[in-house]
């Protein structure tokens, strides 16, 4: 292109596209300061055709850079999660406040799938052949039912002080082993035995 006419290409806010040899508009070009005029040689169109080539010729390519892309992702949010835990966890916890149906929804959702009723009822079951196994034949029923209805009365747990099924000691389902707790408390301590 002769010096005048890139001129007056330039002052009219155009540029010349070599794939489709078309005149357009600075806005149909991404920006490439490389070049002279600072944008790609070719137009949005005719690279987005070209992409499209590209994928077709090679959708295994696509897909490896995809999976890249993904775990870099993934390993970005991990450190960014690792330098600051608790502004995650505040973060969800705020959302959560937010928005309760939407937390609702999601709860029916995830109970409804099949591998989520599938894992409730195994996780059930061996909770239940762990108490079944811990309850000795001299412990007092009555008084184990009792402080379950009294839990369910007060809005609280039932939690044993010395896990049925802890790490490095196991407790008797048994009355004497029996504390209520609320919910948040029990969660916090888990499946810990804490002496003293």
């Amino acid at each position: 292109m002769k010096l005048a006419t890139r001129k007056l290409v330039e002052a009219l806010s155009i540029a010349y596209c070599s794939k489709c040899a078309r005149l357009k508009h600075f806005c149909d070009f991404t920006p490439q300061k490389s070049r002279r005029n600072g944008l790609n040689a070719i137009c949005h169109s005719c690279a987005a055709e070209k992409s499209r080539i590209q994928r077709e010729k090679n959708p295994e390519t696509r897909l490896k850079w995809r999976s890249q892309r993904l775990e870099i992702e993934r390993s970005q949010s991990r450190a960014r999660h690792a330098k600051s835990p608790s502004i995650g966890r505040a973060a969800t916890a705020e959302w959560r406040r937010k928005n309760p149906d939407a937390v609702s929804r999601y709860k029916k959702l995830w109970s409804a799938r099949p591998e989520t009723k599938a894992l409730w009822r195994q996780w059930s079951a061996k909770r239940r052949a762990i108490t079944s196994l811990a309850t000795p034949s001299w412990a007092d029923q009555e008084l184990i039912e009792l402080i379950y209805a009294e839990a369910m009365h007060r809005g609280m747990e039932v939690d044993h002080v010395i896990p049925l099924n802890g790490k490095t000691v196991c407790g008797l389902h048994v009355f004497t082993n029996m504390q209520l707790l609320t919910r948040s408390q029990n969660a916090s301590k888990g499946n810990k035995f804490r002496s003293g």
